[in-house]
């Protein structure tokens, strides 16, 4: 029982989790939206750090964004910025870098909000865990001791899925039979 409460609370906690990240990127977005409008007295330099965080959550932190300035005397020196870092900017460049990004974001977190209610995704998980598992601690998906790593899941996972297939194939086959026999009732 309690195994299954917590099965059931995972995708529950998930979702709150994830859309409380969609909805402060809306919140950030329309407080920023308003104070390029000048409509907002508040200072929201405040919204700067979890601008940073949930930037870095939804993996759109390293953006860079290449402009020109002014350096004084008639030259003009090219710089490569991180936009976020720059927050708030009322820079036509820097302003539709984070107003897109913070759209990208809510969207990215609101699609994860719902993921694990998907039995599908489970299952997905489950199958490519050394793959999310290597992803997670940064290691890339191309390189050699990752793919060995996912080799050796699937080689353990059919030997298992065979074993167990057969020591438990005739329990299996009653529980299909009986499936089958209560849905044509």
């Amino acid at each position: 029982m309690l195994v299954l409460i917590a099965i059931l609370l995972v995708p529950i906690l998930n979702y709150f989790y994830f859309q409380s990240k969609a909805n402060r990127c809306q919140f950030i977005l329309n407080k920023y939206n308003a104070w390029i409008a000048d409509e907002e007295d508040e200072d929201i330099t405040i919204y700067k750090s979890e601008l940073e965080e949930l930037m870095k959550l939804s993996g759109y932190w390293g953006i860079k964004i290449h402009t020109l300035d002014s350096a004084g005397y008639g030259q003009v020196r090219s710089l490569s910025i991180n936009p976020f870092s720059q927050f708030p900017n009322s820079r036509i460049d820097v302003y539709t870098v984070i107003k897109n990004n913070l759209v990208a974001s809510g969207g990215k977190f609101r699609r994860k909000s719902t993921y694990l209610f998907n039995p599908l995704n489970w299952i997905e998980l489950i199958v490519f865990l050394p793959k999310h598992i290597m992803s997670y601690l940064g290691v890339e998906e191309s390189r050699l001791g990752s793919k060995i790593v996912v080799l050796i899941w699937w080689l353990i996972g059919t030997v298992l899925t065979t074993i167990l297939l057969n020591t438990y194939s005739t329990e299996i086959g009653q529980f299909v039979r009986r499936v089958i026999s209560t849905k044509g009732e």
